[in-house]
């Protein structure tokens, strides 16, 4: 009889369990925001982006520059190939060749650079959306906030993107009419 009134003891406990933590997962509390839309309001961000496409124009013009050497020396070479020994050619063809390489590992370079650059040009602003989101998480006693690039579908009412930018200092008014 003990066994019985263990196992009836177990099997209380265990739905008062399920019971609490049904009650307690129909308590969370969700929101989401649509990062693309911060990125392309917040200001900082905006001059964040703006920096790094001039950054990338200067190296792109210095890459494409020495693309053009490349072609002027192939075209030399092809221009003066009936006037140059087999030696001379080869030697040409090597130094076109070597320039190539060097055109491809300064490429890589400066694209690990560009990458790191952005990171340092952003960090500052991915920060500030952080604290944004985490100030209204804690002031709003959210337990989550996801980003609705990942969501299927949810209810407009969950989505906390207007109250991010305007802790952001954006005046989402504006933005909202715009779309209007």
């Amino acid at each position: 009889m003990t066994g019985t009134r263990i196992f009836l003891f177990l099997v209380i406990i265990i739905g008062m369990g399920l019971i609490a933590s049904a009650h307690t997962q129909a308590q969370m509390k969700f929101g989401y925001i649509d990062t693309q839309k911060i990125l392309a309001s917040y200001p900082k961000a905006l001059d964040a982006q703006k920096k790094l496409e001039e950054e990338r124009g200067v190296i792109l013009q210095d890459l494409q520059r020495q693309e053009e050497e490349i072609r002027t020396a192939q075209q030399t070479l092809e221009q003066q190939s009936l006037l140059l020994s087999e030696e001379k050619k080869r030697e040409k063809a090597q130094e076109i060749q070597n320039m190539v390489v060097k055109l491809q590992e300064e490429t890589q370079r400066k694209d690990q650079q560009f990458t790191q650059r952005r990171d340092e040009i952003l960090q500052p602003v991915y920060e500030d959306i952080n604290v944004a989101i985490r100030n209204i998480r804690e002031a709003e006693n959210y337990d989550f906030i996801l980003d609705a690039m990942n969501l299927l579908d949810a209810k407009k009412e969950y989505d906390l993107t207007d109250k991010v930018l305007t802790s952001l200092g954006v005046d989402v008014t504006s933005l909202n009419t715009d779309k209007q």
